[in-house]
């Protein structure tokens, strides 16, 4: 009877089928647009309780538009790709979109279209952009090693490449490894 209980049930699920990176839907029943700095606190407390890596807070702005917010138990990020793909297909499975049609999500880093087809997901990411590229020998050892790795290793089996800051909405870190071992091995610290 409770629509946003059983969300959030059928979006749990959905993430466990799928198999999709530990993240949480939840209905803004916590926060809404206003975005005071006691509702921001809110959701963040509210991630922290649910020990997900990130919880997507969904706003239904209607006429095929969302807004959906993503907060990990530290703080709000302007995006995270497996939640907004938990959101919708969540979304989808409750019968509040429909297949075979295109949406609008909001999001901090941007507007993005969202296309259902046949039962699947798509979004669209923003064009990568190339922020830095770390290249200091002590940071590439530094980074290297918190991976559990090391550069000079992968260097003498061939890394030609440095790794480097890429954003499509959300900064990452492409770090070039040797080959599959090598890529098996990454134990972050």
């Amino acid at each position: 009877k409770n629509k946003n209980a059983l969300l959030q049930i059928f979006a749990t699920k959905i993430l466990l089928q799928s198999g999709v990176n530990n993240v949480k839907i939840q209905f803004y029943n916590v926060i809404d647009s206003t975005n005071t700095e006691a509702k921001r606190q809110l959701a963040i407390k509210t991630a922290a309780e649910l020990r997900y890596s990130e919880t997507a807070f969904i706003k239904n702005l209607g006429d095929g538009e969302f807004n959906i917010r993503y907060f990990t138990p530290a703080a709000e990020v302007e995006l995270c790709g497996h939640a907004t793909i938990g959101s919708f297909k969540a979304l989808l499975y409750a019968g509040i979109i429909k297949d075979n049609s295109k949406y609008i999500n909001h999001t901090l880093s941007g507007d993005l279209e969202i296309s259902v087809k046949d039962g699947s997901i798509l979004m669209d990411m923003a064009a990568p952009v190339k922020i830095n590229e770390i290249n200091d020998a002590a940071a590439l050892e530094e980074l290297y090693s918190i991976m559990g790795l090391s550069y000079a290793e992968q260097k003498a089996a061939g890394v030609t490449l440095t790794p480097q800051m890429i954003s499509t909405g959300l900064p990452d870190i492409m770090m070039p490894v040797a080959s599959l071992e090598a890529l098996d091995a990454i134990a972050p610290d």
